[in-house]
């Protein structure tokens, strides 16, 4: 058992002992013992596109480190709580803000430091105001060619050409930074010169939301810079792993055909995927993965509650633990806590000594410890290969857990049957290449 944290939103970090998959090839739930002692099921949701599947399994065959909140999209904003209120319907949000499910909004505090962003931005926009309008002044007919004819025109501009051109480029600066105050949206827009307090705390310029935003990144210790490449790696991801579900369309004879189309996405369904992230499952070989949710429960069937106590430490008064079982690096012993045992080479020996025998029938069957690790490192050292050809090529019955427990049990009640001819001999059925 290797303790792990988890912490559900608005609550406190939990630490519970990691026992194992419920499933290892589906790996959406595991097994825990709790603060208590009581044995729980936590239950993982990752985050995938509606209609879309993935092309494997996205969380990792490993052990599970912590599970903790987490985002990739920093929260929509709004001027005040009355306005943040997501429940309330009258309020407008996008549908990514829904998705979201939670919100930022300003308070009495931050009046004299969103005061002085304003202040600022005008500042900087008068400057940025004079320095286009001389820059337009200065625009010559070459300028205009460039503009409008290419670089290879060799066409004569004329004076009220030029004019005319200059004359449109100081309406489109005058626009943008004195422009005509208009209705838009849930705020008013007007030039930057022009932008009241009211408006920034309404949402014009976005000097509000880039306010409230770095204090959320700074109260969680984000570097922006680091959380935008991080969403560009997660949906590049997404791009490279999921497809959208098979879609059935007919031609013209009525015939179905079905086909597997690629990821189909736009910007709006990105920003709701992005927003649909709420958590972060951390792995001990360094891999993570985001959650849409989890969920922990302690109401377990008696079928898993019979699963959970083949994780136990102790099995049949043995000192035997999933831990401490270990092959040495020159593959001759197999460590059991304090025990070694020795190998001569045979596989065999391992599964004899992985395998737990218990009165309950068909209880023999299963491994007490975790029978995959065993076979990587029987694999990793040469010393056992077991592959049947297919239709495809060669396929390695050891990457397929459910083959995999089937091959080690057979294997154990080959090596625990004796010969009816002979008692002191026994058969077996599998035969393993040992090098």
């Amino acid at each position: 058992m290797k303790p792990i944290q988890i912490q559900e939103a608005k609550q406190k970090v939990r630490t519970v002992d990691f026992l194992g998959w419920t499933d290892r090839d589906q790996r959406r739930a595991f097994f825990a013992r709790g603060e208590n002692g009581q044995p729980l099921r936590v239950t993982l949701d990752p985050v995938c596109p509606l209609n879309g599947h993935f092309l494997s399994n996205p969380i990792p065959d490993r052990e599970l480190v912590e599970i903790v909140p987490y985002r990739v999209l920093p929260p929509p904003c709004r001027a005040n709580k009355a306005e943040a209120n997501l429940d309330n319907r009258d309020n407008y949000f996008e549908p990514w803000e829904r998705v979201y499910g939670a919100c930022m909004y300003l308070d009495d505090v931050d009046e004299k430091p969103l005061r002085e962003r304003w202040v600022d931005f005008k500042k900087r926009a008068r400057e940025a105001y004079e320095e286009e309008k001389k820059a337009v002044g200065k625009m010559t007919a070459d300028d205009y060619r460039l503009e409008r004819y290419g670089a290879k025109s060799r066409r004569k501009v004329t004076r009220a050409e030029l004019q005319k051109w200059r004359k449109g480029k100081l309406a489109t600066v005058e626009t943008i930074f004195n422009g005509p105050h208009e209705k838009h949206g849930r705020c008013d827009t007007a030039g930057w010169l022009n932008l009241t307090f009211d408006m920034v705390k309404d949402g014009a310029g976005e000097i509000r939301d880039y306010y409230l935003h770095g204090l959320w990144a700074t109260e969680r210790n984000i570097d922006p810079q680091e959380f935008a490449q991080e969403r560009e790696l997660f949906k590049q991801y997404i791009k490279k792993n999921v497809r959208n579900a098979l879609k059935r369309i007919y031609d013209i004879a009525h015939r179905e055909k079905t086909f597997e189309p690629v990821l189909d996405m736009h910007w709006p369904d990105w920003q709701c995927l992005f927003a649909s992230v709420r958590y972060r499952a951390r792995f001990d070989d360094g891999s993570f993965v985001y959650l849409s949710d989890f969920a922990v429960s302690d109401q377990l069937t008696p079928a898993e509650l019979a699963n959970v106590k083949l994780y136990e430490p102790a099995c049949q008064n043995r000192k035997q633990t999933a831990v401490g079982l270990r092959v040495n690096s020159e593959f001759t012993e197999l460590l059991d806590g304090e025990v070694r045992i020795e190998l001569n080479h045979d596989p065999r020996e391992i599964i004899r000594a992985a395998m737990v025998e218990s009165k309950k029938p068909g209880a023999g069957d299963h491994p007490c410890v975790d029978l995959a690790k065993i076979c990587h490192t029987l694999k990793a050292h040469g010393k056992i290969t077991a592959k049947w050809p297919t239709k495809n090529g060669v396929k390695d019955i050891f990457n397929n857990q459910a083959e995999l427990r089937g091959y080690f049990g057979r294997l154990f009640k080959a090596t625990h049957e004796p010969d009816p001819k002979n008692p002191h001999y026994h058969k077996h059925y599998l035969h393993f290449s040992v090098d």
